[in-house]
């Protein structure tokens, strides 16, 4: 005989969140939903409607592998005898100084359709759908590279750059051609925006964005940067700036990204870095050796973390490079005072703070040939006008993409590695 079964309990109801006393062991970013509006575009009797987009915008956007879909709709199809349809992507770079260029296709494809009064009257429909899959890659010099994204820059001035990478969908209408009057074809053009979604393979830091926990337990969760400030004078020694971003250095554009920077250095030389200024130069917390300044406004700041983007581009094996800041951080001091502390000891002086991309940044880094966007982290630490020390720089490479790591979408986005 087979033992009596009892049935187990039903299992807890499912929560997506952790509940009290529960760890999240592992999370799968969640799916963004597909917009549902449409976009349309209409001229005379003719009128192109493109699905899947967002309410109220001016251009059309896709992402990686998507879908170009639609109908157009025509009042009088009678007198349309062919329909051509062009996906076409076009990347242009200049110099404005020595008139150079170069350009090169980055998308092209298309769809014929046709109809003909030839036998049984065919003629062209009201509507007629179309469809087409945004491929990820386009061929240039016998390789394959990722398609850029929808991209602008015009530095102005004699020796600027230009570079513009741009989409757009092509209809060429083909009418009826009659003896007795003249008929032009209708060419409609539709401007689209093409931003590849990509998200970063690991969130900022697991343990929120307080430095002093997250270092000790998870030490790896942070990237460290080292430099020297050097001093001009034989009895003082040099002064260390460790500088701490997440350890991921992939970022999306709208995120916030936490730093930590530490000063470590012989008093003597705290002191000769920081000499005698009005106190509004100082951290709250920092004393200078008199207080007896009349309080002036300085525009002197020793710590100053900035996000620049590079851009870098070759013509005719010519390259030039531009440089633009494209955000900056705000630090908060966490230093004791060092005029308080005897001659003899060595300190360590901590600022935190958290820096951001500018609002208007729409494209992340990218890569194609003959152009470079890249983006980098400058942390300069600058003594006061007299100070011994000579001004020192921390630079660290990251990479900015589309999505958040917390909110991207799966299904579309790629993972920066």
């Amino acid at each position: 005989m087979l033992p009596s079964y009892t049935p187990s309990s039903p299992p807890p109801p499912y929560l997506s969140t952790a509940g009290h006393g529960e760890n999240s062991l592992a999370h799968t970013p969640g799916s963004r939903p597909v917009p549902t509006s449409t976009f349309i575009k209409q001229e005379g009797r003719t009128s192109i409607i493109l699905d899947s987009q967002e309410t109220g915008i001016e251009r059309p956007t896709y992402g990686r592998h998507a879908v170009v879909s639609g109908v157009i709709y025509f009042d009088n199809p009678s007198i349309v005898t062919e329909v051509d349809i062009k996906l076409e992507g076009k990347l242009e770079i200049s110099h404005l100084s020595t008139g150079n260029s170069t350009s090169y296709s980055t998308l092209n494809t298309h769809s014929r359709f046709s109809w003909q009064t030839s036998g049984h009257d065919t003629t062209c429909p009201n509507i007629v759908p179309f469809r087409f899959h945004l491929p990820p890659t386009f061929e240039y010099d016998q390789g394959f590279h990722p398609m850029p994204p929808s991209y602008e820059m015009l530095l102005p001035g004699s020796s600027g750059q230009f570079v513009r990478c741009r989409y757009q969908i092509v209809f060429v209408i083909t009418k009826r051609r009659s003896t007795m009057s003249l008929v032009r074809d209708k060419i409609m053009t539709i401007p689209f925006n093409y931003y590849p979604r990509m998200r970063p393979e690991m969130p900022i830091v697991s343990d929120g964005f307080d430095f002093s926990s997250s270092i000790k337990m998870n030490p790896g969760e942070w990237y460290q940067a080292t430099s020297q400030s050097q001093p001009s004078g034989g009895h003082l020694s040099p002064i260390t700036v460790d500088f701490f971003i997440p350890a991921t250095r992939i970022f999306a554009i709208t995120d916030v990204i936490p730093f930590h920077i530490q000063l470590s250095g012989e008093i003597s030389s705290m002191r000769a870095f920081f000499p005698e200024l009005p106190p509004e130069v100082y951290p709250p917390t920092l004393q200078p050796l008199k207080s007896s300044w009349k309080r002036k406004k300085s525009r002197w700041k020793f710590l100053r973390l900035v996000l620049m983007r590079r851009v870098s581009v070759q013509i005719h094996g010519l390259t030039s490079e531009n440089t633009s800041q494209t955000g900056e951080g705000e630090t908060l001091p966490l230093p004791p005072d060092i005029f308080e502390v005897p001659d003899s000891q060595e300190l360590q002086l901590h600022w935190r703070g958290e820096i951001a991309c500018d609002p208007d940044l729409a494209v992340g880094s990218f890569s194609v040939p003959n152009l470079s966007v890249r983006d980098v982290l400058v942390l300069a630490l600058t003594p006061a006008p007299k100070s011994l020390f000579s001004e020192t720089k921390c630079i660290v490479p990251i990479r900015l993409v589309t999505d958040t790591w917390s909110g991207a979408d799966t299904s579309q986005s790629q993972t920066a590695v």
